[in-house]
């Protein structure tokens, strides 16, 4: 699944909104901004946190049609929007809160991650962030045996394979070494498109086992 990350950073700006005084003030527009999100109206729950965010109202508006844009893209693949859920808040020291969400669709859901600074005595929006990288939230969560970084965890009808991803990448060894000896065996009489598929294959296959965390094989 092809990851997709949308990170929005806060830039100097004025607000003129009834003050966040407490972690509480906080949590409550968070959830405003997410149950607006679990139902899609994207550009309505930007319009929630725009008076707490130090940014050019612009700025938000093009977040809120980015995000909107790309939500519809992938629904194609993820599936009817059913809503969302409370994850999980962290904090650090007495000057940041984040509170974590997930988007819940039928075949997949999204992370949402929504952060405040607290520069004095109230607070602020500080970024909004989404992703599909569910796979962190076990790590947030502290489970040890989550999934390494930026892996999937391969479990549609085949849990025991994809919880054993290196045994799946020896297998994908032997594969290649075939493939290799025939790119450079046979290439003198084969036809130039069955080369360069041979070139994509190699290429693909290094990324892959660089998503895995897997060596690269090297036969010679």
């Amino acid at each position: 699944m092809k990851t997709i990350t949308f990170i929005f950073a806060v830039v100097v700006a004025s607000s003129t909104a009834v003050p966040l005084t407490s972690e509480k003030d906080a949590k409550d527009l968070a959830d405003k901004f997410m149950n607006l999100v679990g139902k899609g109206s994207y550009r309505e729950a930007f319009d929630q946190v725009k008076l707490h965010w130090p940014l050019p109202a612009p700025e938000i508006d093009n977040m809120a049609y980015q995000t909107e844009t790309q939500l519809k893209m992938v629904t194609e693949r993820f599936g009817k929007l059913l809503g969302q859920e409370f994850i999980q808040s962290n904090s650090i020291g007495k000057s940041y809160l984040r509170y974590i969400y997930i988007q819940k669709f039928e075949n997949h859901a999204t992370r949402w991650m929504v952060v405040f600074y607290r520069p004095s005595k109230e607070w602020k929006v500080n970024a909004i962030n989404w992703d599909d990288q569910t796979h962190e939230l076990f790590k947030i969560k502290g489970d040890q045996n989550a999934p390494p970084n930026g892996s999937p965890t391969l479990r549609q009808g085949a849990s025991d394979v994809g919880r054993n991803h290196r045994e799946v990448g020896s297998l994908s060894y032997m594969v290649k070494d075939r493939v290799d000896a025939f790119c450079q065996f046979g290439s003198p009489v084969r036809p130039l498109w069955y080369i360069l598929a041979c070139r994509s294959f190699t290429y693909e296959f290094d990324r892959a086992c660089s998503h895995f965390g897997l060596a690269t094989p090297n036969p010679h």
